[in-house]
């Protein structure tokens, strides 16, 4: 899933340059998007989809 490889990489290159949490938090999110759970229940793919959409209407 490209979603998934973009959050990896942005963990990785946010890793030297952000202090606190978030770069393990994109790769968290990215685990779970390559994951078993259901894409409804994790909050940034909803937002995904629904920019999505949102976008492509407005086209």
């Amino acid at each position: 899933m490209r979603w998934a490889e973009l959050l990896a990489w942005t963990a990785k290159a946010a890793e030297d340059e952000v202090k606190g949490e978030e770069c393990i938090a994109f790769a968290l999110v990215a685990r779970e998007l390559l994951g078993d759970r259901p894409l409804t229940e994790i909050p940034l793919a909803v937002w995904i989809a629904k920019n999505t959409v949102a976008a492509t209407a407005n086209r």
